[in-house]
């Protein structure tokens, strides 16, 4: 796995030895995305596989002691989740908490934290729709940019064969220079790539996605109590990494991303806070 997640051939960048050639073939990742994935590629990931009877169990944990929420059955269909008092002297395990209570507390605590009225959310999406036109500008100078300097290291590559044959420079200067050269000529034609395609995903359908992206919340609050509980735990996991409670209540929330940006968001009728909100979502979107 880790020889994989070092292959630079999947974002289109051949290698042989320490020179980089572009390859003929259609990548699959950006080469910003490889660079990241090689970053994390050494950190260790425990996965730990587990049989969940009820809709909550797992992602509940207890506010005071840290144990994770268990469930139970009583009294013929309803369910009760409490905490499992794993390190013992935890007076939450006698809080008893009724799946349907638990539901509406989860309701309300989850998705008020990511609710955005539809007014500041389509003031953003105008907003950005003329910035659009602004980032397409820069884009195309960005490629103009990188097209000069490639002519330039065009150049600098031809002086260097003219020093070699005339025999001024030794085969192994020529050698390592040449392949300096190459591999900023390689990187420079990803670059365009690269912004070519963004510059062809510059249109109102990206726009389109991140506005529903934040609209979407409040369509989930809507159909969260309605839904049936194991409809409500796939949203719920979509949604967070975990979440305690403390005298029957939601705690504390560990929203997954792109929803943690959502979260931190305090004032969500606040125009700044939106649009840099939605400016991170742009990116988190553009690398997926």
């Amino acid at each position: 796995i880790h020889k994989i997640l070092g292959e630079s051939f999947y974002c289109g960048i051949m290698e042989r030895g320490e020179e980089k050639y572009l390859g003929n073939h259609e990548p699959i990742i950006t080469q910003q995305l490889f660079n990241n994935v090689r970053e994390v590629a050494k950190q260790k990931a425990n996965i730990k596989k587990q049989t969940i009877a009820f809709a909550f169990r797992g992602i509940l944990k207890c506010a005071k002691c840290g144990c994770q929420l268990t469930a139970t059955k009583k009294k013929g269909r309803l369910i009760y989740y409490y905490c499992t008092n794993g390190k013992g002297g935890c007076d939450e395990h006698k809080a008893y908490l009724t799946e349907d209570s638990l539901s509406k507390e989860l309701n309300d605590s989850v998705f008020d934290n990511l609710v955005f009225g539809d007014k500041i959310v389509n003031l953003v999406y105008k907003a950005k729709l003329a910035e659009s036109k602004n980032t397409l500008s820069y884009l195309e100078e960005s490629i103009l940019s990188l097209h000069s300097r490639l002519r330039k290291l065009d150049e600098r590559k031809n002086a260097l064969l003219d020093v070699y044959l005339d025999k001024t420079i030794e085969v192994s200067d020529y050698e390592a220079k040449k392949t300096i050269i190459q591999n900023e000529v390689v990187d420079i034609k990803k670059s365009i790539e690269e912004l070519e395609t963004k510059k062809s995903s510059q249109d109102n359908s990206t726009l389109e996605r991140i506005k529903n992206f934040f609209l979407e919340p409040k369509q989930m609050k809507k159909e969260f109590l309605s839904s049936l509980p194991e409809k409500q735990r796939e949203t719920l996991i979509d949604l967070l990494w975990n979440a305690s409670v403390e005298n029957k209540k939601i705690a504390n929330i560990s929203f997954k991303q792109p929803y943690n940006v959502l979260s931190k968001i305090e004032n969500k009728s606040d125009f700044d806070s939106m649009r840099r909100g939605w400016d991170w979502n742009a990116r988190w979107l553009a690398q997926k």
